[in-house]
């Protein structure tokens, strides 16, 4: 009895876990070199809010993984634009990203209008949704894959 209950609390620890280990990578599908931003919504125990963290490169055919960890949340967003910001792939949700400035930023509370007076380098963008997709018991897949096509 008491190896069922041990095997069962393993198993319930096992499975909730996977999504914190869950992997996001994102796969350029297009003929131009792309920046990618994505946001996440940040289910701490002390402190809940969405944030944006950008911006990755990926060549054409290339993966690269931009996170780690992805949580219980369903989806993720992400916006992404060619090199020479000639074309974007946006959505409808609005959300800040920083231009000019460090090539690598993170902003807490990217969906709220006073977090774009803290910076003039804050500027807004249309992410698009992306759903996670489901394995084992509904849980999101161990690797997530985000492929931008034209």
């Amino acid at each position: 009895m008491k190896n069922n209950i041990t095997s069962l609390i393993f198993l319930f620890f096992s499975v909730f876990s996977v999504n914190s280990y869950a992997q996001l990578y994102f796969k350029n599908s297009t003929k131009e070199p792309v920046n990618i931003t994505y946001a996440k919504w940040n289910d701490s125990k002390h402190e809940d809010h969405w944030y944006t963290r950008g911006w990755y490169s990926a060549e054409p055919g290339e993966t690269i993984k931009l996170c780690s960890g992805i949580g219980f949340q369903e989806y993720v967003y992400y916006y992404a634009e060619t090199v020479d910001k000639t074309k974007n792939y946006d959505g409808d949700t609005r959300l800040l990203v920083e231009r000019g400035g460090k090539s690598g930023f993170h902003i807490k509370n990217a969906d709220k209008s006073y977090k774009k007076k803290s910076s003039e380098n804050y500027k807004w963008e249309k992410f698009r949704k992306f759903n996670y997709k489901k394995g084992i018991l509904g849980l999101a897949k161990v690797k997530q894959y985000i492929n931008l096509k034209y």
